[in-house]
């Protein structure tokens, strides 16, 4: 490898999206996508050394949080299946193409990713005059000159293709139903699979037919060898069959899942805060476990049973080929486990749908209680919560009995006619025998048929618990895939806008249920870019609501809440949150360390915006102090252990770390002390102007560095104005 490539006359790409840019995130992108980094993403693997030089080889146009957001979570090392997923989550479709002569890439297919048999990517920029092409060497981390036979391996073509809103509305009926047409080819070959497995079985009958008739009354050995020789090839050739048809259904219950789950978890991400957050969180979680069910439907016997049942008609032809009207006893029997099965379905369903609501309510309980544990200690009613598990653990087992009563009355409903079908069999092939209709080796065959032909009913006899389980399942997945979304607008999260910070509510009400009175009603207001506005009033006023409904996680039902003069309904959620920060009464970390959760607010932050924003906090030397500083890990029990005051003033580093132009502060001072609420007030008279502030207090001192108050009285304007003149007509202690 040779010489240095220019960048001039490279081929490019358009940006799939087609967006436009401000100056300044263009020149912030080119500076990232030049030097590899972005925020806290280190290129760790020689694969992940290669995103940036392709994404400017592509002339992708978009923000480095757009990057950052379609890796995988917290990933520096990526591997080659990571880096496809993350150029998908862009808007690019890679192809791969084994090279079967070295150098053979046609320059108008470039720029592409090309993965050597050594496993050494590169990036192909173009073909040079001489031959050779100008490439990023991943391994190397630079860019060379690679000579045409050095061209060998697998290249991946990328191509733009029109990316789907992952939000957009799902109204199908049958969502369930159109994702299994998704395997529709795989399942066209476990039929076929099936059907040459079913033919297969055909030979042990003929064989004992072949032996009773022809191979005992001639005694002749010569020709039991071969049959059996055959037979055993037969067995052998049919356990490969249904080897490689057990790998399949095991690939299809596992894509099955993957599909399932994310697109599940997308949904409920998807869904408006005023449907997420009335369901108890244990029962979310239940519900997601019991989707688990139709995994289970492809792990189990149930698809088995489906692929051979058809096949059953087949065995009912040739066994009337062998006896005649012996044929009628098998669907005789069928009829019966049809009408059996008719009878207790209705008491079925009852007892599953019982079962399934005991052991959700009882999960429920455990997952709320385990979320809760120290605020149950610090109440004293171990006792007492104990007793109420006991009572639900009583009434989810009770309900899981009743459900095996049932099933044990299906088992011993199948062995009864399956003994009937036996018996039947050998009477009715009797008479057939002693009327010269059928031979004995006849008979015995046509017993292993019958047997053959009722097994797979019996086992979808006995699978009915489980299959209305998983019917369950399939509504409510279709059900909660009709629920509303929130409104995306595709490319909105690659914008880069300019947003000065105006926020107007115009004649807003909102009432959280139709039954209960409006928080908020009739509400006119106007903060202009950079003002600093206090909000107070009692408790159940509307402050923290009026908060969310500027961030749009309510919907108003009248009037509307605009960000520069747009309609927040109008705009892509996620660009709307983005543009505001957002600071809550309760502060909530998720698993992994302080930086990883301040990355949250902004991913493509540095180490030094992050000490900027501690520092602002009041908490940079603080977290200096701890063993592993930004790198500390804590989980949600351990978080709740560090003191109010520390967890609060991480929550302010987080909403000080996204750089927006409106910031919302819901009660910041709760649980600080003095220096806290020092630090506290300096950076708010740090951040007064540059920023639209609309914070919630009940502190004097807060609401005087405002430069207008708000009182909020049962969701409406009680009093407005400076704040001098708004504290001296408060009521008495209302601060």
């Amino acid at each position: 490898m040779t010489g240095m490539p220019s960048n001039r006359g490279r081929p490019g790409r358009v940006q799939p999206d087609g967006v436009s840019m401000s100056a300044d995130a263009a020149r912030a992108l080119a500076a990232s996508l030049r030097e590899g980094q972005i925020g806290a993403f280190k290129a760790e693997s020689d694969v992940a050394a290669c995103l940036m030089p392709l994404l400017r080889a592509l002339n992708w146009r978009g923000t480095g949080r757009r990057i950052v957001e379609a890796m995988p979570h917290f990933a520096n090392d990526l591997t080659l299946a990571d880096l496809r997923n993350t150029l998908a989550e862009l808007g690019y479709r890679t192809v791969a193409r084994p090279l079967r002569q070295a150098g053979a890439v046609d320059p108008r297919v470039l720029p592409a990713l090309l993965m050597t048999e050594d496993g050494r990517p590169y990036v192909l920029y173009g073909r040079r005059a001489d031959g050779g092409f100008d490439v990023f060497d991943g391994r190397a981390r630079g860019e060379a000159v690679l000579a045409e036979t050095e061209i060998t391996g697998t290249l991946f073509l990328v191509a733009t293709t029109e990316r789907r809103s992952e939000q957009r509305k799902e109204r199908q009926d049958n969502w369930v139903g159109q994702m299994f047409r998704r395997f529709n080819p795989l399942t066209r070959r476990l039929f076929a699979m099936t059907f040459v497995l079913n033919l297969m079985a055909l030979v042990v009958p003929l064989f004992i037919l072949t032996v009773y008739d022809r191979v005992i009354p001639a005694q002749s050995t010569d020709l039991l060898i071969p049959l059996g020789l055959g037979v055993l090839g037969v067995f052998a050739f049919e356990a490969g069959f249904r080897f490689v048809r057990s790998r399949m259904l095991a690939l299809v219950a596992g894509r099955l899942e993957q599909i399932i789950a994310t697109s599940v978890f997308r949904k409920i991400l998807a869904l408006p805060s005023s449907l997420t957050e009335s369901a108890p969180l244990g029962a979310q979680v239940a519900r997601m476990r019991e989707f688990d069910s139709l995994r289970d439907l492809f792990t189990g016997t149930v698809v088995t049973v489906l692929l051979e049942l058809p096949f059953a008609l087949l065995f009912i032809a040739v066994i009337a080929l062998l006896g005649g009207w012996i044929a009628l006893v098998p669907v005789a029997m069928m009829l019966v486990f049809a009408v059996v099965g008719l009878l207790l379905l209705p008491t079925l369903r009852r007892r599953v749908a019982a079962t399934g609501r005991a052991r959700a309510e009882r999960h429920a309980f455990l997952v709320e209680t385990v979320s809760n544990l120290r605020t149950v200690r610090e109440a004293g009613v171990e006792g007492i919560w104990a007793e109420r598990f006991r009572d639900l653990n009583a009434e989810a087992l009770l309900s899981q009995f009743k459900s095996s009563q049932i099933h044990m009355t299906l088992q011993t409903v199948a062995q009864g006619i399956m003994m009937a079908a036996g018996v039947l069999t050998i009477a009715v092939g009797v008479v057939q025998v002693l009327g010269g209709v059928m031979t004995i080796g006849a008979l015995i065959a046509t017993m292993a048929l019958v047997w053959r032909v009722l097994s797979p009913i019996q086992n979808l006899f006995l699978t009915l618990m489980r299959a209305e389980q998983a019917q369950n399942a399939v509504r409510q997945i279709n059900q909660l895939m009709r629920m509303p979304e929130e409104e995306r607008r595709g490319t909105g999260s690659t914008i880069e806008r300019r947003w000065a910070g105006r926020v107007a509510l115009n004649r807003v009400s909102f009432r959280y249920s139709q039954t209960s009175e409006p928080a908020i009603f009739g509400l006119n207001l106007v903060v202009e870019p950079g003002q600093m506005l206090a909000i107070t009033g009692a408790n159940g006023s509307g402050k923290s609501t009026l908060l969310r409904l500027i961030l749009g996680l309510y919907r108003p039902q009248a009037g509307q809440v605009t960000l520069d003069g747009l309609d927040i309904r109008q705009l892509d959620p996620g660009e709307v949150r983005r543009t505001i920060a957002y600071v809550p009464q309760e502060t909530h970390m998720f698993y992994g360390t302080i930086a990883q959760n301040l990355r949250m607010a902004n991913p493509v932050a540095g180490d030094d915006d992050i000490r900027r924003a501690l520092d602002l906090a009041g908490l940079w030397h603080e977290v200096q102090q701890l063993p592993q500083g930004l790198d500390t890990r804590f989980g949600d029990q351990s978080f709740q252990q560090l003191n109010a005051g520390f967890r609060q003033r991480l929550s302010l580093a987080r909403g000080f770390l996204r750089d927006a132009p409106v910031l919302l502060l819901d009660e910041p001072a709760q649980a600080l002390d003095e220096a806290g609420d020092r630090a506290l007030c300096a950076a708010l008279e740090r951040l007064k102007g540059t920023r639209t502030i609309i914070m919630v207090s009940y502190r004097p001192s807060h609401i005087r560095m405002a430069d207008a108050v708000l009182v909020l009285d049962a969701g409406v304007p009680a009093l407005y104005g400076a704040p001098d003149d708004v504290l001296a007509k408060l009521p008495k202690g209302l601060l």
